[in-house]
């Protein structure tokens, strides 16, 4: 599995909108996310996210797995630390 790239990204926020799904969106020096009821898709100056619904958001363990195989070649992540997380995951069930 690849990582995704900010552009693929940006089409899966776009298209989950399209498709019903809640907004969030915060400035890039913001923390807080709020609801965003009609994007202006101002990739720039603003993250958007798809809103989770439910108590918790459900990740598969080879989905994680996976991407963070995918993340070893890449530079935005300590190995050190993506491995740590890799020998986590593979003592769970």
């Amino acid at each position: 599995m690849s990582a995704v790239t900010n552009t693929e990204r940006q089409i899966r926020v776009m298209q989950a909108f399209t498709e019903g799904a809640q907004i969030e969106y915060r400035k890039i020096f913001e923390k807080e996310w709020k609801d965003c009821i009609s994007p202006c898709w101002n990739w720039g100056t603003v993250f958007y996210r798809v809103k989770a619904t439910g108590v918790e958001a459900s990740i598969p363990k080879q989905t994680l797995i996976d991407s963070l195989n995918a993340a070893l070649h890449g530079s935005y992540l300590s190995k050190k630390y993506i491995r740590a997380i890799l020998n986590l995951l593979e003592k769970l069930e």
